[in-house]
């Protein structure tokens, strides 16, 4: 449960440092391709500096590269597409709906852990995922806007590709502690994201937004969120080794919200409306129960 409590702490922190980019003249590509340069970098480090027996060329040649690849490689791409359509959601959807369907992407994880891996949690586990996931909801929730957005333009294609894309770079860290090897877990997520940094650094040069004044600032920012965005899916990936992926993942989104919630009056300043103190209170019990 602890490496589970480290991921949550790890993306509240990517969360509330995309929050301080958000506010300042950032190039948001340019921030995320450093920020992959950064993980992909790390990882390889990690794994270089691992107590392990041998030649880096012997341990490479030990490594199990059908799973590394085979799901390192579309992971990388969907962490990238997540991004983009998320910023192509809110464009269409409105940042609340985005939002909403980015944290729901967990349920994809969930319920294919539940049909593939019979991973039940208890019936007070499941009141704890219930309130978990409506906390989610109602942090996020617009009732006029919302509303009138999907009775009028229905479900657009960004918002269900963004459900997708999210859920599905969630479901790799799941799909890489069940196939592939404990030890070749930095040399996989230095392919994921060495993977995302190219599709994000193609997109970071074709940028309209490519003015050459902010370079240092972007990258820095980049540098300081690629840290806690690998140790993310570094510590999920460990908490997933004893912890059902039907308990991990609504922990850790809504464990993340609720920390994020926190940094955001503490270090922003920020008041809560009392639909998200209530949203708030249910991810509170929530954690509770799951736990």
């Amino acid at each position: 449960m602890f490496t589970l409590f480290l991921a949550i702490l790890s993306s509240a922190a990517i969360a509330l440092l995309f929050k301080i980019s958000e506010g300042g003249d950032y190039n948001r590509y340019r921030v995320t391709s450093a920020n992959y340069f950064a993980a992909f970098v790390t990882s390889f480090f990690f794994y270089l500096t691992e107590p392990s027996q041998g030649a880096l060329l012997d341990r490479l040649v030990t490594i199990n590269w059908l799973s590394v690849l085979v799901i390192g490689f579309p992971a990388g791409i969907c962490f990238f597409l997540s991004f983009i359509f998320y910023q192509m959601s809110v464009k269409d959807n409105g940042a609340s709906l985005s939002a909403m369907f980015g944290k729901l992407g967990i349920l994809l994880p969930m319920l294919i852990s539940v049909v593939l891996w019979r991973e039940f949690p208890s019936l007070v586990q499941t009141i704890g995922i219930i309130l978990a996931i409506s906390a989610m909801i109602i942090v996020n929730y617009q009732p006029k806007s919302t509303m009138r957005h999907l009775t009028k333009e229905g479900i657009k294609a960004s918002l269900l590709f963004l459900f997708l894309t999210g859920g599905i770079a969630e479901f790799s860290n799941k799909l890489f502690q069940k196939f592939g090897q404990p030890e070749d877990k930095n040399i996989f997520l230095f392919i994921v994201f060495f993977v995302a940094f190219l599709c994000s650094l193609s997109f970071s040069i074709f940028s309209k937004k490519n003015s050459e004044r902010h370079v240092r600032h972007d990258v820095l920012m980049g540098f300081a969120v690629g840290i806690p965005n690998l140790l993310s899916s570094y510590f999920l990936i460990n908490a997933l080794a004893t912890v059902p992926a039907t308990i991990a993942f609504p922990a850790y989104s809504s464990g993340s919200i609720l920390l994020v919630a926190i940094g955001s009056v503490i270090f922003f300043k920020e008041k809560l409306s009392p639909k998200t103190l209530v949203g708030l209170s249910l991810t509170l019990i929530a954690l509770l129960l799951i736990f």
